[in-house]
């Protein structure tokens, strides 16, 4: 497999023995189609990442409210968030074969509060 499949079965494995620890993710319809687009979604908000952010807000803002886990479900969204941060340093620290620096996880965790902050508030539209 390519990273970026392997980077989603990661991420996704990790995020389902967190929040389903009695189902085998694979088992799940749209796992593999998810786990493949979890690694392109991350690279591009890495990619508009810069010091005018309004765009990327916009974006993030139209995801969160384009997803499925909005209206009702919003709190359970946002939850999940949580659950996924974990799972994707998981990933990078498997792929990278270590761990996070102090530093490195101090760097993620601002960015990632930054991005599930916008995408969260885009559930509630």
């Amino acid at each position: 497999p390519n990273f970026d499949q392997e980077f989603g079965d990661l991420a996704f494995d990790k995020l389902f023995n967190d929040i389903k620890p009695n189902e085998d993710p694979k088992t799940v319809a749209k796992f593999k189609k998810q786990a493949k687009h979890l690694t392109g979604f991350v690279d591009s908000i890495i990619q508009v990442l810069g010091p005018d952010n309004d765009f990327l807000e916009m974006i993030l803002l139209q995801v969160g409210a384009r997803s499925i886990l909005g209206g009702e479900d919003a709190a359970y969204g946002s939850s999940l968030f949580t659950y996924l941060g974990d799972a994707m340093i998981l990933a990078m620290e498997q792929s990278l074969k270590r761990d996070f620096s102090v530093q490195e996880q101090m760097a993620f965790d601002e960015v990632y509060y930054a991005i599930t902050e916008e995408l969260s508030s885009g559930l509630l539209l």
